[in-house]
């Protein structure tokens, strides 16, 4: 039996309501070429059950609740492809046969050791009036908004397409898909940041999928509370603490936040006026989040696990 090219790595805690979008994306692209290995971790709800109902993908259930970097960890130990992909439980994957044969060539270049998979979809400018939930709005343009920014600033072009510019980074590129064994496991709550650093020490180039008609992860779960946000926000500020104290960050308010925020004010007629404010309102949550993690982070910086805690609630 011939070794699959891609190995996707999904952590799953109490993921009932939206894992199995996740599945019937990679279903799409089930066969020989991928494996997919979904960590269970302290499921107290039916993940098992609707993870059972796919046979292409094969169930690790985790002695004892340990978070995502100890799920990925055991996950990579068990992956036999050469490129592995970092897959959320709530996201899915928009990629055909074609989108993957893609992926895996992208690979053939020694010096290429990750794919900066841009989030078209959250949501892509064309499906605004689909989404009901303003805060995923709010959120999702900003997070929008935020990619073309870093894209349009930190990226360059080359003959072999566009790619991460070393030279002009600040604000780290999220990097889910890579090459198996180029890189020491990330062990922080922004370990897809952690990985673009680790891949650009490394030597490797990341290259950038910024095309719809190429793969790229698609959130599911499209609605999102104000209480949400802010734990989420919260957490992002613990992740980026572990961060700055694991490898380089160097995004800060003259060389990144004012910037960033210039582009949103200018994109604020694109937008209209009631997505502009929502957008703010998104930027205005973070600040608050800052506030709310800073006694947190007064008390010294907290590990990965806990840090994890603060993610986004799910709606039940």
């Amino acid at each position: 039996m011939s070794e699959p090219q891609v190995s996707f790595l999904m952590p799953a805690h109490n993921e009932e309501r939206v894992i199995h979008h996740a599945l019937d994306g990679l279903q799409q692209i089930a066969g020989p070429a991928i494996e997919v290995l979904v960590g269970l971790d302290g499921c107290t709800d039916g993940t098992g059950a609707v993870v059972g109902r796919y046979d292409f993908a094969r169930v690790v259930e985790m002695d004892e609740r340990g978070g995502k970097p100890a799920v990925l960890c055991r996950l990579m130990d068990l992956a036999r492809g050469r490129i592995v992909a970092i897959h959320d439980a709530d996201w899915r994957l928009v990629c055909d046969r074609k989108g993957l044969e893609q992926l895996v060539r992208a690979f053939d270049d020694p010096q290429v050791g990750g794919i900066i998979l841009p989030p078209h979809n959250i949501p892509f400018w064309e499906l605004r009036a689909g989404i009901q939930s303003p805060g995923f709005v709010g959120a999702g343009l900003g997070v929008l908004l935020l990619w073309e920014h870093l894209l349009r600033t930190q990226t360059r072009q080359t003959g072999a397409g566009r790619e991460a510019d070393p030279a002009r980074i600040v604000y780290p590129f999220t990097v889910n898909v890579l090459r198996r064994g180029a890189i020491p496991l990330a062990t922080t709550a922004a370990d897809d940041f952690e990985r673009f650093f680790y891949l650009l020490d490394a030597g490797y180039r990341v290259t950038v999928f910024n095309d719809p008609a190429l793969p790229y992860f698609q959130i599911t779960d499209q609605e999102l509370s104000f209480r949400d946000h802010l734990r989420q926000r919260v957490k992002n500020h613990l992740a980026r603490a572990q961060l700055a104290r694991a490898a380089r960050f160097e995004a800060g308010v003259r060389n990144f936040q004012l910037p960033f925020v210039w582009y949103c004010v200018q994109n604020a007629r694109r937008l209209g006026w009631r997505d502009a404010a929502l957008v703010f309102t998104w930027y205005t949550t973070i600040i608050l989040a800052l506030l709310r993690a800073w006694p947190i982070l007064r008390r010294g910086v907290p590990d990965a696990r806990e840090a994890w805690e603060y993610r986004i609630t799910r709606h039940v």
